[in-house]
């Protein structure tokens, strides 16, 4: 129990000392070899990035006042949108709104084997053969 509070004391000294959720200057401060200690020396900067997001979601929940350093920190209660990010709902496309390109465009026939043809500045591959997907199978050198 005394270890997590000296975890989360330098985890909140470190957000205030770098005035915001910089992980790699917090450690360099409280990490292994740290210039102030090495009370996080034993923490990545994910697990501090997480912690800080579960602290921060604590008083969320509890419906208690952010401390400061912990609001810039990522994490908000699901259903909360403050307009940090914008909303996903509507943004998917329907099957067959809007075709990429007419069906002509994306049938190709293509020969045995890859040849690069000039262009301006740069390669342009094309493929001879059966119809085949370029993506799915790779040319054999030989």
């Amino acid at each position: 129990m005394h270890e997590l509070i000296i975890l989360e004391s330098a985890l909140f000294a470190g957000l205030e000392a770098v005035q915001g959720p910089n992980w790699a200057a917090i450690l360099q401060l409280y990490g292994p070899g740290g210039s102030i200690s090495e009370a996080l020396k034993d923490r990545s900067q994910v697990q501090l990035k997480d912690k800080a997001r579960n602290l921060k979601l604590f008083f969320l929940k509890g419906g208690h006042p952010i401390p400061h350093v912990l609001e810039k920190v990522t994490g908000r209660l699901k259903g909360d949108n403050d307009g940090d990010t914008p909303s996903r709902r509507g943004k998917k496309r329907r099957l067959n709104e809007t075709p990429l390109r007419d069906t002509q465009e994306q049938t190709h026939t293509y020969q045995e084997g890859w040849h690069p043809t000039s262009g301006q500045g740069q390669p342009d591959f094309t493929m001879t053969g059966q119809n085949l997907d370029p993506g799915l199978q790779m040319p054999q050198d030989g």
